[in-house]
């Protein structure tokens, strides 16, 4: 998670080829998407999406950055 705490720019450079609002999102908000994520014991997409909208993050984007999230971590 240090990549949206401490890059959230560059994470949304690359976010951005997923969605550009979500890239725009992670750019802002890399603090709150990382507690977010820190905060869901269960990385299933469902949760973390809810976490995500939980933070503040509107749904789609939420749900862009959960699929991102479990792509990568997989």
């Amino acid at each position: 998670m240090a990549g949206f705490r401490h890059g959230g720019v560059w994470m949304g450079k690359v976010l951005k080829h997923v969605s550009p609002k979500a890239g725009r999102y992670a750019s802002r908000y890399g603090n709150k998407i990382a507690d977010a994520i820190e905060a869901v014991e269960n990385w299933g997409e469902h949760a973390l999406t809810l976490a995500l909208v939980r933070a503040g993050l509107p749904y789609d984007v939420a749900l862009d950055l959960a699929k991102a999230i479990i792509l990568i971590a997989a």
